[in-house]
């Protein structure tokens, strides 16, 4: 994992597109429109909205959700304070405009240090 950009507990990302999520608070959430998710119910994040890591466990990271703007959630969105999974690399390409690069120039960087690494070791 040392070769991913480092994110620690409290960093904060815009939404850029809606996206489906299960959701992970483990006595349920509800919207603003009353509809309750259970835990592991699919909901939609929408574009705008802020999420915050709030724990790292390796791969995976937990992270909670917030309407933009202070909106209220209605029908299927999530609601304000929705946890849910990401793994580091979705995260990444989640959140690619808060990071010092973009995706497509950090996965160059990526390759070519994999392709110096093994060249490296097959010298």
């Amino acid at each position: 994992m040392q070769d991913l950009p480092s994110i620690k507990v409290g960093d904060s990302f815009e939404n850029l597109e809606p996206r489906q999520v299960r959701v992970k608070n483990p006595n349920g959430v509800r919207n603003d429109g009353n509809v309750f998710y259970a835990f592991n119910e699919r909901t939609w994040i929408m574009m705008g909205g802020k999420f915050t890591i709030v724990a790292l466990d390796g791969d995976q990271i937990l992270v909670r959700y917030e309407k933009g703007n202070g909106e209220k959630s209605r029908g299927n969105e999530a609601a304000n304070g929705t946890l849910f999974l990401v793994n580091h690399w979705k995260l990444i390409k989640m959140t690619v405009d808060k990071l010092e690069k973009s995706w497509k120039t950090y996965e160059q960087e990526y390759v070519k240090r994999l392709l110096a690494r093994a060249q490296a070791s097959s010298s």
